[in-house]
């Protein structure tokens, strides 16, 4: 049996699913909505702990000038053993928008309409005034040909991927 955490939706708050409420990473990128499996993996949970550690570490920092600094929320990909930090598609996409300086919403500050009305706190925190956007050298993974694009950087490397001489 297929649950809501099974699938998620990277472009719109809509239940695509009777009764299902996909709890999914939201990017701000005008693409059209697409489900894709989003599940925690031991690969995953290993590089979230690792993100979760750097987050933690420059949200204590910004506390030190800014003792109200918002909270992550409960289920945050920034959080360490939440199931988004364990999913290797949603950190990919958050570290994706942290490096290129792209707004990464919270998908649990929603307005009436289901949609993202808030930036991840998490996100905010990896933030800096003086960062300049960075290109990562992977794809979105709500992008049509994520899986054959990340096979192409899996077998190739990062570094081809960054000197270009592969498709981003």
């Amino acid at each position: 049996m297929k649950r809501a955490s099974d699938l998620y939706c990277h472009a719109c708050r809509h239940e695509h699913v009777q009764g299902w409420n996909f709890p999914c990473l939201v990017i701000d990128c005008g693409c059209a909505c697409v489900m894709r499996p989003n599940r925690p993996t031991p690969e995953g949970r290993e590089l979230g702990a690792g993100i979760a550690r750097l987050c933690d570490k420059a949200i204590a920092e910004k506390r030190t000038h800014i003792p109200t600094f918002p909270e992550r929320c409960g289920t945050c990909a920034f959080r360490l053993g939440t199931i988004p930090n364990g999913c290797p598609e949603t950190l990919m996409d958050a570290m994706k928008c942290v490096l290129e300086v792209r707004p990464f919403m919270c998908h649990e500050q929603l307005d009436e309409n289901k949609e993202p009305n808030g930036l991840c706190a998490g996100w905010y925190g990896m933030m800096t005034a003086d960062r300049k956007p960075v290109a990562a050298p992977w794809p979105f993974s709500h992008e049509p040909d994520f899986p054959e694009r990340l096979e192409e950087i899996i077998e190739h490397g990062v570094d081809a991927a960054v000197r270009g001489r592969l498709r981003l």
